[in-house]
């Protein structure tokens, strides 16, 4: 068994072990609290409250990241592609360098 393979029944605990955790949160925190923002005020349990604020944090985070993502792949594709190439390269001075000492040399005797 890889090292992978073991530590995948470790993760699920972990998972199941956070899951529990956050349906705890939820279940203590169900109190209604009130928003306000002028001229409106908005009245929601805690955890929705706590869950729609993650919820925006997470997009905002993932959109402010977008532009360095698309850098970073469009960087990666580069440096592949010059990775193939000096690749090419180097096989094609490997052949070569094969036809050269497979090649028979000029004639000692000169015959």
């Amino acid at each position: 068994m890889t090292q992978s393979e073991t530590m995948k029944p470790f993760i699920w605990l972990l998972r199941l072990f956070i899951l529990l955790l956050l349906v705890w949160f939820a279940v203590k925190n169900s109190g209604m609290v009130t928003l306000y923002a002028y001229p409106f005020s908005w009245q929601a349990p805690l955890i929705l409250v706590i869950l729609v604020f993650f919820a925006v944090g997470v997009i905002l985070g993932v959109i402010a990241s977008f532009g360095s993502m698309v850098r970073l792949k469009r960087e990666a594709g580069a440096l592949k592609k010059e990775i193939r190439e000096h690749e090419r390269t180097a096989a094609d001075n490997a052949r070569a360098a094969q036809t050269v000492r497979s090649s028979p040399g000029p004639d000692p005797h000169g015959v």
